[in-house]
């Protein structure tokens, strides 16, 4: 009888295990939001995309959430090249004004060629800043935003994003 107990104890012990072993399989990364720190992806990201890590051999890979101060935003026409980016969208003019904060174009239509970025809106393009990982960061980090008068940000919000790829 102890026999059985005991057997019955380690296989509920080794459920657990399991269960904490997958949740642990779930960790995503966090994106890259300072484009002066080191980041070992880098360079596999275009210029106008967000990098974050990921394992070598994934084919999908998503980042936790993080904040997004949004700039300005296009909504494309039904079956518009998602590829485009709006000539107003240049992300290097912006990125010279945020030194910490990376700037990089949100896509909310699918593009093989580019990250997908969740909560964006369909066929929605938008010019954004990392703002941090938190409410509280994201904040203070649209106040700073809205008091650079030259870069015209009136209408600026915050927004809670991931990011990813499909290989697929």
């Amino acid at each position: 009888m102890k026999t059985l107990i005991s057997f019955a104890v380690c296989l509920l012990l080794l459920a657990f295990a399991q269960d904490a072993f997958s949740q642990r399989a779930k960790i995503v990364s966090r994106v890259c939001g300072d484009p002066s720190a080191a980041c070992a992806k880098r360079a596999a990201f275009k210029n106008e995309d967000i990098p974050f890590g990921y394992n070598e051999n994934a084919v999908v890979a998503e980042t936790a959430e993080f904040y997004a101060v949004i700039l300005k935003s296009a909504k494309l026409s039904e079956g518009a090249d998602c590829e485009k980016t709006p000539a107003d969208f240049d992300t290097e003019s912006y990125q010279y004004n945020f030194l910490r904060n990376k700037v990089f174009v949100a896509r909310g239509c699918y593009s093989i060629q580019n990250n997908y970025y969740t909560k964006v809106g369909n066929n929605v393009i938008a010019l954004a800043v990392f703002a941090g990982n938190t409410k509280a960061e994201a904040d203070a980090f649209l106040r700073k935003v809205k008091s650079i008068t030259h870069l015209n940000t009136d209408g600026a919000y915050t927004l809670k994003i991931a990011t990813g790829f499909n290989g697929t």
